[in-house]
């Protein structure tokens, strides 16, 4: 099946794909095998001839996260997400830490070193159209750890954002104590925030293993 390069892509970014980390169906047409690291494959499959057309991400993820060089890096669904926000529409969030003097980047300052910026972006999706990518918002750590119903939860890093299939606008995160306590029993919760507001819609205590909560959707169920 030929694969269609996005302008301005040289599709070096295909040679390092093993296998898709999701795969997105957006609509009752189009379906998106996502590679968190670098971006994903849009088939249409109205078409009556099939090609695949390859949508790199807005941005690039950062080489180094965590607060630690030792630590080995996340895969991509730790600090991204991508879903359907409309019949041929896609919402992709990032999250990415930040310099305490509000640049993208670790912070070297050991009271910034859990900074954090949350970005949303959406796309119309076109198979022979040119598409570029939106920035519709941008939500700061600080903006959450001021909100009353943060209060007790670490300051650290958020994770595994999962968008709402109901709302797009709507993320939940997950954020643990696994930065400064090295224990079994480590307390973990889920956040469910609203990116247009910039509002904590609820804090919910997170029983499982925090790693695996990327595979939890948040939804409403309609009897």
């Amino acid at each position: 099946m030929p694969i269609i390069l996005h302008a301005g892509s040289k599709g070096d970014e295909l040679r390092q794909w093993r296998f898709p980390e999701s795969v997105v169906p957006v609509g009752d047409r189009f379906l998106c095998w996502v590679n968190y690291l670098c971006g994903f494959l849009l088939l249409d499959m109205a078409e009556v001839i099939p090609k695949l057309r390859y949508i790199p991400l807005p941005v690039k993820p950062h080489k180094t996260r965590g607060c630690s060089c030792c630590e080995p890096e996340p895969d991509g669904q730790d600090f991204r997400n991508m879903c359907a926000a409309g019949t041929d529409i896609v919402r992709f969030v990032t999250i990415d830490p930040r310099c305490c003097c509000g640049g993208p980047g670790t912070s070297t300052c050991v009271h910034s070193q859990f900074a954090y910026t949350v970005t949303s972006w959406t796309l119309s999706l076109s198979m022979d159209k040119p598409m570029t990518w939106v920035k519709d918002g941008v939500l700061d750590c600080a903006e959450l750890w001021v909100q009353p119903c943060y209060e007790g939860l670490p300051r650290a890093h958020v994770h595994s954002p999962t968008v709402s299939s109901d709302n797009p606008d709507i993320v939940c995160f997950t954020v643990s104590e696994e930065f400064f306590i090295n224990d079994k029993d480590t307390k973990a919760w889920m956040l469910e925030v609203d990116m247009k507001t910039k509002a904590i819609l609820s804090v919910v205590p997170y029983t499982h293993e925090p790693r695996t909560s990327r595979l939890h959707i948040p939804a409403k169920l309609h009897g």
